[in-house]
């Protein structure tokens, strides 16, 4: 579960054990570690009985307390409802903004997001500790194409506006950034009132002084 899905060796990719996912993890954060697995059926006769359609499973590791385990069904079904929302949000971009304009662009959007949340979202949501500010977050197949902070939470609420959003590859990813973050150096930058009319000179001058 919290190695990562790949088989180097160990040296490689040293197991990561559920004490230090909780050790990285803030107080108010939760840890969702997302799956997309083939399912057996040891009661079949043979290879083609056995195996069962590829199911979502996800994990979910607070601080302390519980470990849930929640299954969101059926992958194949949610792939596509995942192709579905981002290629709505592409035409809405590129092509329904234009010809229906931004209102009705915006619902088909939320429309097709919604219906994303109700299966995805909404399963985890329901076992996600009270007071939880901030969700890291390791998907998986489609799940990673998803723009998870676009998804309703609540009625006229996106999910951005209720928890802090990171991603990960895997619980490797998170107990390495956690370990190294304490030494690193990070330079911040803000950008504010552009000037669109700079000539090209006067935009390399003010970029080598910087």
């Amino acid at each position: 579960l919290f190695a990562a899905r790949q088989s180097p060796t160990a040296q490689e990719l040293p197991w990561v054990e559920l004490s230090e996912i909780r050790s990285a993890l803030p107080e108010d954060a939760v840890w969702i570690d997302i799956t997309r697995q083939d399912f057996v059926d040891f009661d079949g006769r043979n290879y083609e009985q056995r195996l069962q359609d590829p199911q979502y499973v996800a994990w979910i590791v607070p601080k302390q307390g519980h470990v849930a385990r929640v299954e969101l069904g059926d992958a194949a079904q949610i792939d596509r409802m995942v192709k579905s929302a981002r290629q709505v949000i592409g035409d809405a971009a590129e092509k329904t903004l234009i010809e229906l304009g931004e209102i009705t662009a915006t619902e088909l959007a939320n429309k097709t997001l919604a219906a994303v949340a109700e299966r995805v979202w909404k399963p985890l949501q329901q076992v996600i500790p009270a007071g939880s500010q901030a969700l890291w977050l390791s998907p998986d197949g489609q799940l990673w194409l998803l723009p998870w902070a676009a998804l309703p939470s609540e009625k006229d609420r996106l999910l951005i506006q209720d928890y802090a959003i990171t991603t990960f590859i895997n619980g490797r990813g998170l107990v390495s950034q956690a370990q190294a973050a304490p030494s690193r150096v990070t330079r911040s930058a803000v950008f504010a009132n552009p000037d669109f009319d700079q000539s090209a000179a006067e935009k390399r001058a003010a970029h080598q002084a910087v």
